[in-house]
Formats: C-alpha cells, sequence, structure tokens
C-alpha cells in the first residue's frame, strides 16, 4: 500500500502549540484521530499501563484496577484488536506487579498479549559501556555524587537487560526473573506472548512504501503558469538584463537546460532558489557561484551565480543531465547564513523554512577525556595522548594513502592504528580501550544545523517536526556522511 500523509502526523502535532510542555504530549483524541491501520502496545515500566498502576498504587488494589479497566476500554475503542498488553522480563519487582495487572486485563477484556525487551544497545555485551554512556551524560552537570559511583560488575547488578532479544532469550529471560523475583505465571500464556510477537512483525504489518514523490514548494509558482512556465518568463528577462537575447548561442543553451529541467521536475528547484538569492542579495554579500551549478545558463540568467558559463567553457552536464538522478545540487555562498534564514522563515513561515538537526556524536579526543576523567586517570596523562595522536598518525595515515600534500584528518582506526602514544595509553587502560570502541561515534546529543534547512510546502505534512528550545526543526538530517531527507522526495 502506498501511504500519503494529509494532515500534521501525530509527532509534529505533539511538539506544537498547548500539547507541548517540557515535553511532546498525545492525548486520546489525537491517538483516536491517527488511529486508523496502527498497532498499539502498552509499553514498559514508563508506559500507559504503568501510569495507572505509580498514580494510583498508595490508593489500593481497587482504584490500580478501575484505572486499569478505564485505559483498556479507551485503547480498545480507538485500536480495537490492535491494542496489546505487553510483558517485560527483569529482576524489578513492580515489573512483576505490572505484569500481573495487564494478564487480569487480558482476562477481563481478551486483550492479547506480546512479550518485548527494551533496546537500549545492540547486543548483551554492551550493558556495561551503556552505564558508562548514561554517566558522561552528567559530566560537567553538577553531580559528583553520581559521577562517584562505579560500574555495576555484572549486569545482574542492575537488574535487566537492554538489547532486541529472539524467541529464546525472551523465554529464557522469562524463566530466570520470575524464578528470581519468586513470581509464578501460566507458562502457555507467556509462549503464547513471545510466539504472538514474533506473528505481529512477521503476518500482521502490511508491506508498505513511504510516499517518496518529489516535493518542492508551491508558493514560488504564480497562480496564472506553469513551474516551467513561470521559470522560462524569468531566464528570458535574465537574459535581456544581460544582453544575451539576441545571441543564438545563448538562446539555444537556454532552451537546452530548461527543457532538461523540466523532463527532471526540477523547474520549482530553481524558482526556489531564486527567490532565495533575491532575497539574499538584498540584505548582504553572495558569493559569485562555484561548483558545478556555475555551468548552469539558467542559474546564470536568474542571478543565482554570477558566473557565464559559455564564456568561460562550462558545461551544463556536469550539473545536470537527463538521464540522471538526484536533485540539482547549488553551492550558494552567503555573508550571514543564520540571517538569511531567519529572513526566510519571517516571509514565509516555520512550517515551510524549517532547520535540520545537527547528530553530535561522541568523538575520540572528546570520549578518552570523559572516560578517563570518570576512571580519575591524571589530566596530564590524558592531555599528552589526546594532544599528540593526531599529529604521530597523519603522516604515516597520508603515506599508507600515498598522499603527498593537503591536509588529512586520519580516521578513528588511522589513529588506533597509527599513534603510538595512543596505543601504549589504552594498553594501559584497557577499560578505556574497551569504551572508547564502543561508543566511539555514538549520538551524545541533538542541535539544530548551523546553517541546513528544508523549504517545502506544509512541511508538518510530510514528516515529523520537532521542537528544540523554542524553535521548530526536523530530526532528519542531511550532509556528506548521510542522506535521509532526498530519498524521501
Amino acid at each position: 500500500t502506498l501511504s500519503k500523509v494529509t494532515e500534521p502526523s501525530i509527532i509534529s502535532k505533539s511538539y506544537s502549540g498547548e500539547n507541548y510542555y517540557r515535553y511532546p504530549r498525545v492525548d486520546y483524541a489525537m491517538l483516536q484521530k491517527h488511529s486508523e491501520g496502527v498497532i498499539a502496545a502498552s509499553a514498559c515500566l514508563g508506559g500507559v499501563y504503568a501510569g495507572c498502576y505509580w498514580e494510583n498504587r498508595d490508593n489500593g488494589e481497587d482504584a490500580i484496577l478501575e484505572a486499569f479497566r478505564e485505559t483498556t476500554q479507551k485503547m480498545q475503542s480507538i485500536f480495537g484488536d490492535r491494542w496489546y498488553g505487553e510483558l517485560q522480563w527483569n529482576n524489578v519487582p513492580e515489573q512483576h506487579t505490572l505484569n500481573r495487572y495487564i494478564i487480569q486485563m487480558h482476562h477481563e477484556f481478551g486483550i492479547e498479549l506480546i512479550s518485548t525487551a527494551d533496546s537500549h544497545y545492540y547486543s548483551p555485551e554492551a550493558w556495561k559501556d551503556r552505564e558508562l554512556y548514561k554517566r558522561l551524560g552528567w559530566l560537567g552537570k553538577s553531580r559528583p555524587e553520581y559521577l562517584s559511583d562505579e560500574l555495576p560488575d555484572d549486569v545482574e547488578d542492575i537488574g535487566y537487560e537492554l538489547y532486541p532479544k529472539n524467541g529464546d532469550e525472551m523465554w529464557a529471560s522469562y524463566k530466570k526473573y520470575s524464578a528470581d523475583c519468586g513470581v509464578k505465571y501460566s507458562d502457555d500464556t507467556i509462549l503464547a506472548s513471545i510466539e504472538r510477537t514474533h506473528q505481529i512483525a512477521h503476518e500482521r504489518i502490511e508491506s508498505f512504501l513511504p510516499d517518496n514523490t518529489v516535493r518542492l514548494p508551491d508558493f514560488v509558482v504564480p497562480e496564472d503558469s506553469t513551474p516551467a512556465e513561470a521559470l522560462s518568463k524569468l531566464c528570458i528577462e535574465g537574459a535581456r538584463k544581460l544582453g544575451l537575447v539576441h545571441n543564438s548561442e545563448y538562446i539555444d543553451r537556454l532552451k537546452y537546460e530548461l527543457k532538461t529541467i523540466e523532463s527532471r521536475g526540477f523547474s520549482k528547484y530553481f524558482l526556489t532558489m531564486k527567490a532565495i538569492s533575491d532575497r539574499a542579495t538584498k540584505s548582504q554579500l553572495v558569493g559569485a557561484g562555484r561548483g558545478s551549478a556555475a555551468g548552469s545558463l539558467v542559474s546564470y540568467a536568474l542571478g543565482i551565480t554570477q558566473v557565464d558559463p559559455i564564456k568561460y567553457g562550462l558545461q551544463f552536464e556536469r550539473f545536470l543531465t537527463k538521464g540522471g538522478s538526484g536533485y540539482p545540487d547549488i553551492d550558494y555562498d552567503v555573508s550571514d547564513p543564520m540571517a538569511l534564514k531567519e529572513k526566510l522563515i519571517e516571509e514565509w513561515g516555520d512550517e515551510t523554512v524549517v532547520p535540520i538537526t545537527n547528530w553530535n556524536t561522541l568523538q575520540l579526543r572528546s570520549l578518552i577525556k570523559d572516560i578517563s576523567k570518570f576512571y580519575g586517570v591524571p589530566f596530564h596523562e590524558v592531555n599528552n595522548v589526546t594532544s599528540k595522536m593526531i599529529f604521530e598518525a597523519t603522516p604515516l595515515a597520508k603515506k599508507a594513502h600515498g598522499i603527498t600534500a593537503g591536509v588529512y584528518n586520519p580516521t578513528f582506526e588511522e589513529l588506533m592504528k597509527y599513534s603510538d602514544s595512543l596505543k601504549n595509553f589504552l594498553r594501559k587502560f584497557p577499560d578505556i580501550k574497551t569504551h572508547v570502541e564502543t561508543l566511539y561515534g555514538q549520538v551524545r546529543s541533538a542541535s539544530r544545523h548551523a546553517g541546513g534547512v528544508v523549504i517545502g510546502e506544509n512541511l508538518s505534512e510530510w514528516m515529523p517536526l520537532i521542537n528544540s528550545g523554542g524553535v521548530r526543526q526536523t530530526p532528519w538530517s542531511e550532509g556528506q556522511n548521510v542522506r535521509h531527507l532526498e530519498p524521501m522526495g
């Protein structure tokens, strides 16, 4: 099935207006409106059933059961037989109390049960790195009592495992933790819940494709013309101002480029870029144009670039071809990107111009410093390594690649291979080595990209919009290392 969103997504709604207060929030009316085809479950110790327990446990069992029943009836009215009670397995006593109430809802209301495992890390061996990762989050946040805690020696000291498990592992967890906590269940009931989880994944979920049609802004197209007509008209006006309309070489090239652009469906892309460049040139300095876009006469005629591609023999085909794939890529330089972004948001709205996300990852130098601080390694010893390792590894890495000139940034693997200071340090502190190898590159935090924005029509209908520091942004990212947005249209 091909799905198409026709209104803001539930995520976008949860982050907007009165729904957002410290956290994004969803109410039953929103769930009802977006419930079609959704398979929902009650979640972990922080989920909706757990809330019934935590909020009423001081008022006795009758109050807890009343809350469970009310919630079950609401969820069944919204999701029907797509509402599942979710059992989990650990040695937290409250988890088994919660499981008991969920099983009772199964008997009273006929809701089906599933067994699941929260997934906070990818393999059973990564539990200790996850615990350290949590502690690193407190560095610099005035929580020395938390930092002084030693890491647990065994995952059993924590009481729960947070990695994705297969059916056999789920069954083993059920048997182990129910025995550890002295709680008896029906083996048949739990076995059925584990099998049902597999059944949902492999039988109940439809095959579907997202709608990845190219969606470019419509507001840049005048009401009385098509995108191609509007673009052609602007190009002729631009060529006239440049004194090129009587030169057949330029006219033929312009016709060829416009035909190629129209065949690829990118007329609105150039109309949008012209609108951006017109706004920029009113208030700041702009670049002359660089990269393959400087080979486009359309870009030159529109004033996006200031380089005559025919005069300097630049090829349009390096920029765009009829049979190619992917978007055009215009490298556009302005003196104040942030000011331009704010002007565009002011003019077009915060659901039309939306900052993308910059995912900040754990880098080697800061990671070594943070982990060493946790383990109490003297600062001068750590600083000696982090200040030397890049200088030691760079010439050897360049030599290995046959690079004789230019700037080179050695990779993580090359630093581990070619820096003697780093190798000796990690040999001396093997715990730090283990953590570094597991945690390097993981996401530390999310922030708004300094200059990257998505521009499109009614973006909340096509992607989730979140709220960060009072500013709307999309959690999608885009850049040299990852392409999320372009394949989605």
